[in-house]
């Protein structure tokens, strides 16, 4: 009776804390840990799992229940919500885009080397990563690139060489091919998750526009349908999608995707590119892919690697410019005699002969085929059927430069003074 009468207040004690640390998980953020992973912790060590949670995981309360009851169907598209994941109007990224390579550095590496037992890997390679705009890394497989992204983001570690970073406080983030996320989370709980880390200290007007900022980028990767379903049940594109999700709320300064869209639909594809076409307005984006018409479409600066070695880095476009001969199938309905006696007396164009249903026609550059040409066909009057690049994009580059046909001379001397 006398041991009864000295437990009841102590278990009574007990059960009261729980209740109390339960009612502040419901009415305040968690922090560091989803409010699920909180309640099983302070149920399974009692009371130690409470007093972790006041101290480690208890935030400010700032009069919202959780994200999942405050979800718009869609966000809406204001200079607010762009910002939030930071992501410029598509308008503002589009205009500036020729502009954004203009920034200094914010990733170097010196003589980065990181050899395997085969002999594979990387040797003495120097890239240069622009602040801002889209870096496309591409290469045949076992080039390096996935060895290379692996070690900016530190998760290896080179055998020599070093990386050199813009400032001590600048973020590097790797979004891997093939992300994996805890099954048990939802897609918002999954984002909020990583975005906890970052989370301590944070006011909650910060709190606030980062739960919006989570809204936001599962609609912008196509999963706000989905952001209540557990992550075990997701697709390999669906998972795709959230490991884009997870970057884009994370502030990072220097974003790495390796293959962001080997496992998308075409439509698929094309939303995630503008989503990283953006996302380059104002960070820096490295893009691997073996899709090179996907790395041409929103690269500024490339870089080709070959047996674990730099064999170009510059601007996308004098890469094209000085390696392949821009020309321009046009297929047209009537008018293909006047244009041709036009087009050839303009400096900007080098060559024009008949074709099958109308006119090739050779230019000094690709930004004069794409601009000047469809411009001057419409002032010509010519009814236009098609309008068809041949050979002058970046596949034929690439096998040009790194086929197997290529000599070790042509793959040594692409460029001068950016070749490696």
């Amino acid at each position: 009776m006398h041991a009864a009468a000295v437990w009841i207040p102590i278990v009574a004690l007990a059960m009261g804390f729980e209740a109390f640390c339960y009612v502040e998980l419901v009415h305040r953020p968690a922090r560091t840990l989803p409010k699920v992973v909180w309640a099983l912790i302070i149920i399974a060590q009692v009371p130690l799992g409470g007093i972790c949670y006041l101290v480690l995981g208890r935030g400010e309360a700032d009069g919202h229940d959780g994200l999942q009851h405050a979800v718009p169907t869609r966000p809406s598209h204001t200079a607010g919500n762009a910002g939030a994941i930071g992501l410029a109007p598509r308008d503002a990224a589009d205009a500036t885009r020729g502009d954004r390579q203009s920034d200094d550095p914010v990733l170097r590496t010196r003589g980065l080397t990181r050899v395997y037992r085969d002999g594979v890997g990387l040797h003495d390679v120097d890239v240069c990563v622009p602040a801002r705009g889209v870096y496309g890394l591409v290469g045949p497989n076992g080039a390096g690139k996935t060895t290379l992204l692996s070690i900016l983001a530190g998760v290896r570690r080179p055998d020599a060489g070093r990386i050199e970073l813009a400032t001590g406080r600048t973020r590097v983030m790797l979004c891997p091919d093939a992300p994996a996320f805890e099954p048990w989370l939802t897609a918002t709980e999954t984002v909020e998750f990583f975005r906890t880390v970052d989370a301590r200290g944070a006011s909650a007007t910060d709190r606030a526009e980062r739960r919006l900022a989570t809204v936001d980028a599962l609609w912008h990767v196509g999963l706000a349908d989905a952001r209540d379903r557990r992550v075990g049940g997701f697709s390999r594109g669906m998972t795709q999608r959230l490991g884009l999700a997870v970057a884009l709320t994370s502030g990072a300064d220097v974003l790495l995707f390796d293959e962001p869209t080997s496992a998308l639909d075409p439509q698929g594809r094309s939303e995630v590119l503008d989503l990283i076409n953006h996302l380059g307005h104002d960070r820096a984006v490295v893009l691997s892919s073996h899709i090179l018409a996907d790395v041409e479409r929103v690269a500024d600066t490339v870089g080709m690697l070959r047996d674990g070695r730099l064999v170009y880095e510059g601007p996308m476009r004098d890469l094209l410019d000085g390696n392949v001969r821009p020309s321009w199938r046009i297929h047209l309905r009537s008018g293909a005699e006047a244009l041709a006696g036009t087009l050839r007396d303009l400096d900007w164009v080098t060559a024009v002969a008949p074709d099958a249903n109308g006119l090739r026609v050779d230019t000094t550059s690709r930004y004069a085929g794409e601009t000047l040409l469809p411009a001057q066909i419409a002032a010509s009057g010519a009814e236009l059927v098609a309008f068809n690049p041949v050979g002058a994009d970046l596949e034929a580059v690439f096998l040009a430069l790194l086929g197997d046909g290529a000599s070790a001379a042509t793959r040594t001397t692409v460029q001068p003074g950016v070749a490696r």
